[in-house]
């Protein structure tokens, strides 16, 4: 319920993490069954209301079951798309045949299961390969695109990830013409690259300029990739310990004429 709150893909909100987690916490024979239990005493929100923990596995359930019975259910978040397919990405010759998803009897829910064969994981890889579209926030600085007459184009470069073309209607051009080379926060409807949550492109529908010091603050918990943070600030990886040293004479004096520097530049 808490996540409903959100208008796009985001950061995972920590309550709904806290909640909502499972822990493995038993393995048994035959055919693997893998047991799994809140990681936390669930609060309910109401007497009667069953755990979020609870709500969210029968969800999950019923997502399957939809996608296995040839249902086309509009409604699954691109997140849940992407972990489902995760989950059954196990699956293949000679390795597993298939995952079901077990939803026991609890609190006077009756019991449920559903699904995850290749039939399935091919649905969900349907799903995420084909580009979708998405109302969302980008933070950035503004620039020119490649200057057309006829087209009303700009970019916004991120603090991190490639830049997003972006496009908007003539009456805002005024306003956009204004904003160039400045720090600004656009909200619009975005293409979404296949396979992930990155924007292709964007149509601007709000635009307003934000203090160079709050740029980036909505994306300081994003759930970026190390490949991504190292692209964004161009830093490659260490190949040998020599890159790590320094040019300093391996002589007591100079080792303690640094340290005393360092020091006296903390007074």
């Amino acid at each position: 319920m808490e996540g409903l709150k959100t208008k796009h893909p985001g950061p995972i909100s920590g309550s709904i993490q806290n909640e909502c987690t499972l822990e493995l916490v038993a393995i048994k024979r035959g055919s693997t069954t893998l047991q799994f239990a809140a990681a936390k005493p669930q609060l309910p929100l109401f007497p009667d209301a069953n755990n979020r923990a609870n709500e969210a596995v029968s969800e999950l359930a019923s997502t399957l079951k939809s996608l296995g019975n040839g249902n086309k259910r509009k409604d699954i978040a691109p997140g849940v798309l992407h972990s489902l397919y995760n989950l059954g990405s196990v699956i293949g010759p000679k390795v597993v045949s298939g995952l079901e998803w077990i939803v026991p009897r609890n609190n006077g829910t009756k019991k449920m299961s559903a699904g995850i064969t290749q039939s399935v994981q091919a649905k969900l890889a349907e799903r995420i390969s084909a580009p979708r579209k998405a109302m969302m926030p980008i933070e950035g600085v503004l620039d020119m695109a490649d200057f057309r007459p006829s087209q009303n184009k700009c970019i916004i470069a991120p603090a991190l990830g490639a830049e997003v073309v972006c496009t908007f209607d003539a009456d805002k051009a005024n306003v956009v013409y204004a904003l160039l080379r400045k720090t600004v926060r656009v909200y619009g409807e975005a293409q979404i690259e296949p396979y992930s949550e990155k924007p292709i492109s964007l149509a601007i529908k709000e635009i307003q300029e934000v203090p160079s010091l709050h740029f980036g603050k909505n994306i300081f918990k994003a759930n970026f990739s190390i490949e991504d943070l190292s692209a964004a600030q161009g830093v490659k990886p260490i190949k040998t310990a020599s890159e790590l040293a320094t040019n300093l004479d391996d002589t007591e004096d100079d080792l303690d004429a640094m340290l005393e520097e360092i020091y006296d530049s903390r007074h």
